[in-house]
């Protein structure tokens, strides 16, 4: 996953109140596990903590 669709997720999770499972399709990834696995390395959080 890249930093733009890294950057993506985080707006997303900001934003409202929704499952990680959707916001890996709005961002083009096939899994949550492949956000998960991004995110945290990246931010520093984990998607479930928050961004």
């Amino acid at each position: 996953m890249n930093h733009r669709r890294i950057s993506e997720a985080k707006r997303l999770l900001l934003q409202r109140d929704i499952a990680i499972s959707e916001v890996a399709h709005a961002v083009g990834c096939n899994s949550r596990s492949i956000v998960n696995a991004a995110f945290e390395p990246a931010t520093g959080t984990s998607p479930c903590d928050g961004p």
